[in-house]
């Protein structure tokens, strides 16, 4: 339970003041869902062991040399998410849409007397944060509850004349049978301008090297209100506190980031002519650096129309800069070609536990505890085909992958499997257009507030749907 309350209350446990920090801010950084480009995307994490195109700047810039031409690229996106949450008995969907550019870019080949080498530089969209969910249902406790055990919460209860002290004991008489929703509304991506070198160092053998500046923003609201429906708390005790006249509740929570960082991807390739090749990358730690503003307010409505609202004198809100630096991301390619078509696989790890943050006040530095000791490594694979017909101006590609648990304790939660297919159109042997679809699944654990009776499960479907325009020239 401990990892739950970590992950959503974060805006609720500082005694001293607000703190808006929490491991799912680490997590987003470390695990892009970006496309790169849309056969990238049809052939899944598998494209590390192809990496002949502008996406090689990411997956792999070894494979940079092997772009034949000068090559550029564009490409758009649809993501489209569906979650469905379940709390107690009820469950609640609710979906979100973005588009967006996911890819400008150029490839250049180069020659060194002998030695052949290419150039990039382009923009990606490495992560989408879109992720809207609803819960509704009828709990056994408030939120209320929560707050008077915070020392940091406490006078947000006591402003709105929801707590009272009662023999030196703070007390409430809201708990069970209310009816509590909760919307969050997530938004903003991470956006990168890279660079890249791929150059042979022996035959059939090339290294490379990517630099990649980021910039994004990140935008949480949460609004949760709890209303008695049920009219169960209906007078007001003066005494002992064990009834109040409570109509509902509503509570809103924002976040804004900033963020800025830079990163670095090596790679290797190894190549049996056109039959096999072989390549590992190492993405080097991305560091991040964040400013963030966030804010709390509160509503109190009784069955005699009276109203409170916390803080008194408006909206509570802070404003916090930290660092995050991600950890090592290995992975492996390889990829046969025989008559056409062409199957690739990958094997990637990466060690969550050495998210770190920084630069910071001690209690978010303490989160660093909390990573080591919850977090784990996640190992993600992929399997992948691409067949181009000698007949046909149609190539075709598909793609499966999944990924473990980041969780110590949750062997199946935060595990993913995507599936993706997709094909490209020639309208001429240097023009082509790309198509492709994903369908990622994954499932993980919420909480309302800090209570071991106040957790949710979501379960998350995501859809991505993408177009790009190769021309080589």
């Amino acid at each position: 339970m401990k990892r739950l309350i970590t992950l959503t209350a974060g805006l609720l446990l500082c005694a001293s003041g607000m703190q808006a920090q929490f491991i799912e801010d680490g997590l987003r950084l470390a695990q892009p869902n970006g496309l790169i480009s849309a056969r990238a995307g049809a052939i899944g994490p598998a494209y590390s062991g192809i990496a002949d195109d502008f996406a090689a700047l990411y997956y792999n810039p070894a494979g940079l040399m092997l772009v034949p031409k000068r090559e550029l690229t564009l490409g758009v996106q649809l993501y489209r998410n569906q979650n469905t949450t379940d709390f107690l008995t009820s469950n609640t969907i609710l979906n979100g849409n973005s588009e967006a550019i996911n890819a400008i870019g150029f490839v250049a080949p180069l020659k060194f007397g002998t030695t052949k080498a290419a150039i990039a530089v382009g923009y990606m969209l490495e992560s989408d944060f879109d992720d809207d969910y609803k819960t509704t249902g009828r709990g056994s406790s408030s939120i209320v509850g929560s707050w008077i055990a915070s020392p940091g919460s406490q006078a947000l209860a006591g402003d709105l004349f929801l707590s009272d002290s009662i023999n030196g004991r703070l007390v409430t008489p809201l708990g069970g049978g209310l009816s509590q929703t909760a919307t969050v509304l997530e938004s903003g991506g991470l956006h990168s301008l890279s660079g890249g070198i791929g150059i042979d160092i022996a035959e059939n053998v090339s290294i490379g090297f990517t630099l990649h500046g980021k910039w994004g923003s990140y935008s949480y609201d949460r609004r949760y209100s709890e209303t008695d429906d049920q009219n169960i708390y209906n007078e007001l005790d003066t005494v002992n506190f064990s009834n109040v006249d409570f109509s509902s509740l509503l509570v809103r929570e924002t976040v804004d980031q900033d963020i800025s960082g830079i990163g670095a991807s090596f790679g290797i390739m190894g190549r049996i002519e056109n039959f096999m090749r072989f390549g590992i990358t190492v993405r080097t730690p991305s560091y991040y650096s964040i400013t963030e503003n966030f804010s709390r307010t509160a509503k109190a409505t009784f069955d005699n129309n009276d109203v409170y609202e916390s803080p008194i004198d408006g909206p509570e809100s802070g404003r916090n800069s930290y660092s995050v630096s991600t950890p090592f991301v290995f992975n492996t390619g390889l990829s046969f070609n025989l008559m056409g078509l062409t199957v690739a696989g990958s094997v990637e790890y990466s060690d969550l536990s050495q998210i770190e943050f920084s630069s910071s006040l001690v209690e978010i530095e303490d989160m660093n505890i909390d990573i080591a000791e919850q977090l784990t490594g996640q190992l993600v694979w992929g399997i992948g085909a691409e067949y181009e017909n000698p007949s046909l101006p149609i190539t075709f590609r598909a793609g499966v992958s999944s990924g473990s648990s980041v969780y110590n304790d949750s062997p199946s939660e935060e595990e993913f499997t995507l599936l993706s297919a997709g094909a490209g159109l020639y309208f001429a042997p240097n023009i082509r257009i790309d198509a492709m679809y994903g369908h990622r699944t994954t499932s993980s654990r919420r909480v309302l507030y800090n209570s071991a009776d106040a957790s949710f499960s979501i379960d998350k479907a995501s859809s991505q749907l993408a177009l790009q325009f190769i021309y080589r020239f």
